[in-house]
């Protein structure tokens, strides 16, 4: 405690505290705070500014009460949106959808777009060179259930691919069975295996004959 000199005066207030047994001290105020649950702070000093100091102190620590409270609710309340918007996400129909004029393949959660795959024709093949998932989408593997629908329409199509994009590059060198899609004499530019059976080069060598794409 701080005892008042010549012309000062202290008065004594109990503030809620922790468990903790600690002292703060300054030229005016002191914290000696024991193990209960109350902290004392005696606050001395000339008698026309001790009553400005006690309200300063109790105006602080209501203000640090709401502060505390506030970021509380808030950290609660945004974990109950995002459970929210995960649910509902979770929820809602997965469809992949091509998209010509804007030459790209969509990945579409319901009625909110989660992402695309950027193509361009190149002679005759596409070329793949962009992908993107939404952040608030992300982690739920949707860049791969965009990428095989994307090369799904390729091949219904009959079109060989490029895959400049790195992670088509790497679905396809995962995925074995997307690999005819790159032509074999495209493979060793992208490091991905080459083809080991017939039926996979008489495949490549019909797309190369294919009519070239506009």
């Amino acid at each position: 405690m701080v005892p008042p000199d010549r012309g000062m005066t202290a008065r004594r207030v109990q503030v809620r505290a922790g468990q903790h047994g600690l002292t703060a001290r300054s030229p005016f105020i002191s914290f000696p705070m024991s193990s209960s649950w109350f902290m004392a702070v005696t606050v001395a000093g000339p008698p026309d500014r001790v009553g400005k100091r006690l309200g300063w102190l109790r105006a602080g620590l209501l203000l640090a009460g709401l502060l505390l409270a506030g970021l509380w609710v808030g950290r609660f309340r945004r974990r109950e949106v995002c459970d929210r918007l995960t649910q509902s996400a979770e929820d809602a129909e997965l469809s992949v959808r091509d998209a010509p004029e804007r030459q790209r393949y969509e990945m579409w959660v319901g009625d909110a777009l989660a992402g695309f795959t950027v193509y361009r024709p190149e002679r005759n093949r596409f070329a793949f060179t962009h992908t993107e998932i939404d952040p608030a989408f992300g982690g739920r593997g949707l860049a791969s259930v965009l990428i095989r629908g994307a090369l799904d329409g390729m091949r219904a199509r009959g079109i060989a691919v490029l895959p400049y994009c790195p992670l088509v590059r790497r679905f396809v060198y995962r995925h074995a069975d997307y690999l005819d899609l790159v032509l074999a004499a495209d493979r060793a530019r992208f490091e991905l295996p080459a083809a080991e059976d017939s039926a996979a080069q008489a495949a490549d060598a019909g797309r190369s004959e294919s009519r070239t794409i506009r």
